[in-house]
């Protein structure tokens, strides 16, 4: 039996707080084993279930899409209707199947078409809560100038301010955050205050609150409470809104740089780790000190970190990329037509079938862009199928001038086997790895096969020996001297 992971949440806290079991059940008509599976469960990542079997409406999707366009010109009250569908396709098609089959091929098409209780404030702040907002700046991250967003957080009793950097305030970035602060410190607060962010809560008419999956099934994995404050009240929550500016203004000027925001969040979590030494502003005591009050009444982390991932099906176009959160990526042309599920995270993006087994794995792209997210290997998967595209194909802009004209040159059946010997050995070396070998062969003059490709990465990859140096031994010259001298005496 399934229940709503809200109500697993409370199940949690109330057993959390000492209430038995058996109360428990009878107080939510729930038989005992499943209020024990969802005591005893660690891990509440959202995962779908694998699709092993297709719908009986699939054949006919054409033909219903082909409907579903013409409603788009009809007057709103005209449109097709599941149970129009189905007897349309009785009526004209022979089809078999079920009305909830057609609805429910319905529901996911729209599914994928579609574009992207009241909490209270406390005043006084007690140990093992949190608050949580977010802030932007800029940073230098890999030499480039970018706007970040920092995810701060405080301990209000003890006033601990720590904060991270992230690209994007979506749920996954929220989760993820969190998650990292959360490892940081060691533990895990009761309470969490938030404002209304619609990554997070849905208000709808009633002043109801209803919070988003992901975010749903985060605070019930950790067993943390969250309470939001009123619309344009951020002073109940005046501790964080205060860490946003303190924090930039201490630790964000100058522009910091790093490779990574993954570095910087490092650099940003060693300096808040040092504001523990300061006293606080009113308690006259140092800070560090009330911290570990913090500590001792929050509860400690799961074995299991929790996996911020959204996850959603796309259709893959003829030309093989995938459509997510206005982005194209490409996943292989060979998977044109079919549905995959895409798996959305803070800095990633993982494509799987629809038994789950992963395809590629490639970085989150935030920034808007008319152009299509690349994986070169993924490009290699297509062309060793079509080797004739290589000539227009996008994978060029990532190949050396010398190396494109090479294979251009290539009878087809050689440059099929020149771009799968690139592909396999990019799985082992790396495909700049790869290139970078592939393009000093052809430019020294060798035949590109594979013991050429194969010496010069391995090769590439063994350290660089120093020279050894001569010893001159001058007593020698000494000797031969004094021999000179004897045989001419």
């Amino acid at each position: 039996m399934t229940i709503p992971v809200s109500i697993q949440n409370v199940i949690r806290r109330e057993y959390e707080a000492g209430k038995s079991l058996r109360a428990i059940a009878t107080d939510y008509g729930l038989s005992r084993n499943t209020v024990t599976k969802y005591v005893d469960r660690q891990d509440f990542s959202v995962k779908p279930r694998p699709t092993s079997s297709r719908s009986r409406v699939d054949p006919y999707s054409e033909v219903i899409l082909h409907w579903l366009k013409q409603d788009e010109t009809a007057p709103r009250k005209q449109r097709h209707t599941g149970v129009r569908i189905w007897q349309r396709l009785i009526d004209e098609h022979g089809f078999e199947g079920s009305v909830d089959a057609v609805q429910r091929w319905l529901r996911k098409y729209r599914e994928n078409q579609a574009k992207p209780g009241e909490g209270y404030t406390e005043l006084a702040w007690q140990p093992a809560t949190m608050q949580v907002d977010f802030g932007e700046a800029q940073a230098v991250i890999a030499g480039n100038t970018v706007a970040i967003h920092i995810l701060a957080v405080t301990f209000p009793f003890s006033n601990a301010r720590y904060c991270i950097a992230l690209p994007g305030q979506s749920v996954e970035c929220f989760c993820w955050g969190l998650r990292q602060i959360m490892e940081h410190v060691g533990f895990v607060p009761r309470v969490m205050v938030f404002d209304n962010a619609p990554a997070l809560v849905r208000i709808t008419p009633g002043n109801k609150r209803h919070l988003t999956e992901l975010f749903s099934s985060f605070l019930t994995h950790y067993g943390i409470e969250a309470t939001f404050t009123n619309p344009a009240s951020g002073n109940e929550k005046g501790s964080v809104e205060n860490a946003v500016g303190y924090l930039r203004r201490n630790m964000l000027v100058p522009i910091p740089a790093a490779e990574t925001l993954e570095g910087l969040s490092k650099q940003l979590l060693k300096k808040c780790d040092q504001l523990l030494d300061l006293r606080h502003y009113r308690k006259d005591e140092r800070i560090g000190d009330l911290f570990k009050i913090d500590q001792l009444e929050s509860k400690p982390l799961p074995g299991i970190g929790f996996d911020a991932c959204t996850w959603m099906t796309r259709l893959v176009d003829k030309v093989g990329n995938i459509q997510v959160k206005g982005t194209r990526y490409f996943v292989g042309s060979h998977l044109q037509g079919q549905n995959v599920q895409v798996g959305l995270r803070a800095n990633s993006i993982e494509v799987c079938d629809l038994q789950m087994r992963r395809i590629i794995e490639t970085k989150r792209v935030w920034a808007k862009s008319s152009e299509t997210v690349l994986d070169p290997v993924m490009l290699l998967e297509s062309l060793t199928l079509k080797p004739v595209s290589f000539s227009q194909s996008p994978i060029r802009k990532f190949i050396p001038a010398t190396l494109n004209t090479y294979i251009d040159k290539q009878s087809l059946p050689d440059k099929r086997e020149l771009l799968l010997l690139v592909k396999e050995l990019s799985y082992d070396y790396g495909f700049k790895e790869t290139i970078t070998a592939a393009a000093e062969v052809v430019t020294s003059g060798r035949k590109l096969d594979e013991p050429s490709l194969n010496i010069t990465l391995r090769r590439a990859r063994q350290p660089k020996a120093e020279r050894p140096q001569p010893v001159i031994d001058f007593t020698v010259y000494d000797r031969l001297a004094r021999q000179n001298g004897a045989n001419n005496a």
